[in-house]
Formats: structure tokens, C-alpha cells, sequence
């Protein structure tokens, strides 16, 4: 088992001694300093801001695993977390969940008697010492002003994240997200600047400066013979503007690019916020030769009314189901009856938040027809992205992805 960084530390909160040896006993081998507690007492008194991984047991009998969380997100940790527990896998599941929104890494949630290979592959992960730095700029606070001014000046561009076929493992597209390249604390991530842009009344701003950019990049990319599509996130007020589809036509044929070029990724919100205007839209592109894509699939409360009236091209499961496979079994039914559905309908589908070789298997295995997640790459700048068309692309395999190699994709 090779370890990437021999000094990263692991602290182990497990009330059964024996096991939290063991826990220890592969972190050593993983080449980890680790320390155990079988008490919160004991796991507070341990506790040290540079810790890289904690491994928790969720059933503490002087602490619950919803306590843990909320005490490590007050405190700001960043870095590697893994959930453990005997207790059901749904509830296993729910936990992680929170645990996320509480603006925790979490990579792993097992259920005991845990996997050996599953708990070694984890606790071999790269090490999180980029994402626990990043962490306190992610939760920093901006002036308006501020937020504004990098709209305007350029600082805030797009990132972009592969998707790749599972039908031929290449790269069919990519997903531009809004970055900012701030000159302190580095590249930030949405949280720090989207919702303020969107209160203040920006959105038509900052979705001509992601569009105008998104476009520049995939003409250059086009020219040096990269076949990309590139998607790009709609707003619900863009979507229902009448401009829209013009403002959008124009930025294309300016750059000598194709309304095929583009998937247009609306949310199912975003669909109904104003309905008669949004089907009119969706309508006028996809005449035009746009795809458009619902995104965040199944979590709104009208899908399946959306999936009959609008012509959409592309369905994307949301990330909250993915990240349950395959071990919830109420979330293997809920995807591959959703894959099933879109075939059925003449849909392509991508699975977004995409983390592991187990979660890309039971991708394929269903049928679906892309994934796009940290497992394949994380966004990158345009450059990044020139290196892993040339390149990266390369090293996907499906031994590397664990795709049945008997699977009627390949």
C-alpha cells in the first residue's frame, strides 16, 4: 500500500479499543502518525488543527454522530473526515449528508464490519493539506464592492470539469464554472461570490462574462481540433427572459461556434420560477439547435411534469443521489429507474459527483450515459483543461474507473 505523504496524521474516536486499534494499525501502514480515543473527552484533548484525517464512529455512548459534526464544523475542520458505524446504512447515508453541509470533507461513510480494502484506499488518499487551507478563504467574507469589481475586471472566469463517455471513455464535454481568481487568497469557489452577485442583481452580468469567456476558450479549443461541447449554468431569470436565446445566438455565431456546441444546464427551480416564459424559451433554443439539460434531477417537486412538457436533451442525476451508491439500495432503485426513464425518453444522462470506482461501476452497470466528478478530475483553469485533453485523458482506463469490462458499453 503506497502512502503519499509519510507525516499526515490521523486521530481514530472509536469506543471499541480494539477496533480503533485496527483502524490505527492501517493508518501506520498507510504511513500515518495516528492516535486513538475511545471517549469525546479523549477525542477533544487530541484534537489539533493540522490533523489530515479523523476517522469517527458515529455511535458514541456519550456523543451521537450529529454532536461530532456540528463540533468539528464550529471549528472549522477542513480535512479528511471518514464516518463509521454499525448502525443502518440510510442512516449511515443521512448523516454524511449533514455532515457535508456543515461545510465537511467527508470521503468515506462505512458500515461496520468495514472493508479493509475500502478503509486502506481512503486513508491512502491524497492529502488534504490544499483542502484545509482552502477552507477558512472558502468561508471568508467579501465586501460587495469587492465581489463586484472582480466580476468586472475579469477575475471571475470559468473552470472547467470533464465529462466523460462511459460508452468510449472520452472526454464529449465539459461544465464551466464560475471561479474566482483572487489575488490573496487564490481560487475561490462559489460560495464566496455567487449568492452576493445574484442578490445585488448581477446575474445577467456575470452569466454574459461566463458565457462571452466560456466561448472564447472552446473557439480556441475547436481551433486546435479539440471536439468539446461546453455546458454552461442558466439562471432562472435568464431562462425566462425573451433576449435570451438572441443574446445567446449572438455570442456564438460571433465566435464562428454552433448552437450544438452548447448544452444549456437549467435546474428544475429554476424551470417553474416562471413557467409559460421558461417553455417558450426552451423551445425557441432547442429550435435553434441548443441541447438543454435539467440539472439537479429529482430534487425539485415537479419533475416528471417538466420531463413531459419541455424538449429537453440531457438529464443530469443530482450528486446527493450519487453519492449513495452503491450501498443504499433506495438509491440504486432511484437511479436506474431514472436512467431508464431518460433512455426511454431519448435522453442522455449524466451523473454528476462522481468520487469513486465503486460509484462509476454501478453507473455503467445501469446504463448511464456520461459521468463528470472528482474521480475523473476536478475543475481546472483553461490551460489545466488543454493539458488533460492532450494528455490526461489518457489515463482513464476502466481498470481505473472498475467498469465491467463485459459491460454493453464496451
Amino acid at each position: 500500500m503506497n502512502a503519499f505523504h509519510p507525516n499526515r496524521k490521523l486521530l481514530v474516536l472509536d469506543d471499541e479499543a480494539d477496533f480503533a486499534e485496527l483502524v490505527c494499525d492501517v493508518g501506520s501502514e498507510a504511513g500515518l502518525r495516528v492516535a486513538a480515543a475511545n471517549d469525546f473527552s479523549q477525542f477533544t484533548d487530541q484534537y489539533t488543527d493540522d490533523l489530515d484525517v479523523i476517522v469517527l464512529d458515529l455511535s458514541m455512548p456519550d456523543s451521537d454522530g450529529i454532536e461530532l459534526t456540528r463540533w468539528l464544523s464550529e471549528r472549522g475542520y477542513g480535512a479528511h473526515l471518514i464516518l463509521m458505524s454499525g448502525v443502518d446504512k440510510q442512516i449511515l447515508e443521512s448523516t454524511r449528508e449533514i455532515a457535508a453541509k456543515r461545510g465537511l470533507n467527508v470521503i468515506g461513510a462505512l458500515q461496520k464490519p468495514v472493508s479493509i480494502d475500502e478503509l486502506e484506499s481512503l486513508l491512502c488518499m491524497p492529502s488534504a493539506d490544499s483542502d484545509r487551507r482552502s477552507v477558512p478563504a472558502q468561508r471568508k467574507t467579501f465586501a460587495d464592492e469587492e465581489i463586484v469589481s472582480a466580476l468586472r475586471s475579469g477575475d471571475i472566469n470559468p473552470h472547467y470539469q470533464p465529462k466523460i463517455s462511459l460508452g468510449q471513455l472520452v472526454c464529449d464535454g465539459v461544465e464551466a464554472l464560475a471561479r474566482w481568481s483572487h489575488p490573496v487568497h487564490g481560487i475561490l469557489g462559489p460560495d464566496t461570490f455567487l449568492p452576493r452577485l445574484l442578490a445585488l442583481g448581477h446575474s445577467d452580468e456575470l452569466a454574459s462574462r461566463m458565457f462571452s469567456a466560456a466561448a472564447d476558450d472552446l473557439a480556441d479549443l475547436r481551433r486546435d481540433g479539440f471536439d468539446v461541447k461546453v455546458a454552461l449554468n442558466v439562471e432562472g431569470e435568464q431562462l425566462a427572459d425573451s433576449g435570451f436565446p438572441d443574446r445567446i445566438s449572438d455570442i456564438a455565431t460571433e465566435r464562428g461556434l454552433k448552437p450544438a456546441d452548447f448544452v444549456l444546464e437549467v435546474t428544475e427551480h429554476g424551470v417553474v420560477a416562471r413557467l409559460f416564459n421558461t417553455i417558450e424559451n426552451v423551445l425557441r433554443l432547442r429550435l435553434r439547435g441548443f441541447s438543454v439539460s435539467i440539472d439537479d434531477y429529482g430534487t425539485g417537486h415537479s419533475t416528471m411534469s417538466q420531463l413531459q412538457r419541455l424538449p429537453f436533451s440531457e438529464l443530469k442525476i443530482d450528486k446527493s443521489f450519487v453519492d449513495r451508491l452503491p450501498g443504499c439500495a433506495k438509491s440504486r432503485s432511484i437511479v436506474a429507474s431514472t436512467i431508464e426513464l431518460a433512455h426511454r425518453l431519448g435522453l442522455n444522462v449524466v451523473a454528476e459527483g462522481v468520487e469513486t470506482p465503486a460509484q462509476s461501476r454501478t453507473l455503467a452497470e445501469m446504463g448511464c450515459t456520461s459521468i463528470q466528478g472528482f474521480l475523473l478530475a476536478r475543475p481546472m483553469n483553461i490551460g489545466a483543461l488543454r493539458d488533460f485533453l492532450t494528455d490526461g485523458i489518457a489515463q482513464l482506463s476502466v481498470e481505473r474507473l472498475a467498469l465491467p469490462a463485459e459491460s454493453r458499453f464496451f
